[in-house]
């Protein structure tokens, strides 16, 4: 089956208030524990296409800082006369040791996820119906801002994620955006990375990227289209001449 495929680079949240909408769940965790989901995708994505699942390389970066933020607030806690003034309000929060916070916590978590999975491919899906744009209230504050997501159903899981090292020579991560499209030989290349230490789903076991060039033709749904893409785009025969920026 002719395909489109990208990877969709899975990063960290900004501030300690985002933090604490993905304490139960990050992203990559919920990723790791369902067969299907909703999620960011290009808006040339269409049924049957590969999502290739990244946990981002500078998570790490995001992490670290998160926890200097943690520990410079509860000093300035401790140091000030902040608790005079409401410490009664907050009963004996000022008690709590970093190590009991349940922010903290959350972040050593994701230190441990990331060591496992960080700067990887983990995971492979596949879009399972058409793009849709979803803007909700207070979206704005979270650290994604495409606001497309696709159905994506077959959710398989690597037994052994593939390090950015063994694919960045051919086909570099998008420094631009969560999307990375892997296109022609690119695709095949990385699919036999991928195989060569997993088993892998027979849907992608069938897949063929869609031959380069394309026809005419077939401009109106691929990732080729300027009026799909609404941006500017360059393009040769391998994923690492691509570039694609959205305005």
């Amino acid at each position: 089956m002719n395909v489109q495929a990208f990877i969709d680079n899975i990063s960290f949240p900004t501030t300690l208030v985002e933090l604490e909408d993905f304490i139960d769940e990050f992203n990559v965790e919920q990723i790791l524990t369902v067969d299907e989901t909703e999620w960011t995708a290009p808006k040339w994505a269409v049924e049957g296409d590969i999502v290739f699942f990244f946990h981002a390389k500078t998570a790490i970066q995001r992490i670290t800082k998160l926890e200097t933020e943690m520990k410079k607030e509860k000093e300035w806690m401790k140091e000030s006369d902040w608790f005079e003034m409401f410490g009664d309000a907050l009963g004996n929060y000022e008690q709590v040791s970093l190590d009991d916070d349940i922010r903290w916590q959350a972040l050593q978590r994701a230190r441990e996820l990331y060591k496992k999975y960080g700067g990887k491919i983990f995971a492979i899906g596949r879009i399972s119906g058409r793009p849709y744009y979803d803007n909700q209230e207070y979206d704005d504050m979270y650290h994604w801002s495409s606001r497309v997501y696709a159905p994506i159903d077959r959710i398989y899981v690597l037994q052994q994620p593939i390090d950015i090292s063994e694919f960045s020579d051919f086909l570099p991560i998008s420094t631009r955006g969560a999307i990375t499209p892997v296109v022609g030989s690119d695709f095949d290349r990385l699919k036999r990375i991928i195989a060569s230490k997993n088993n892998t789903p027979q849907y992608l076991k069938e897949s063929r990227a869609i031959p380069l060039p394309l026809k005419k033709s077939m401009l109106k749904i691929g990732w080729r289209s300027h009026s799909i893409i609404e941006g500017c785009l360059r393009w040769k025969f391998n994923s690492a001449a691509f570039m694609w920026t959205i305005f």
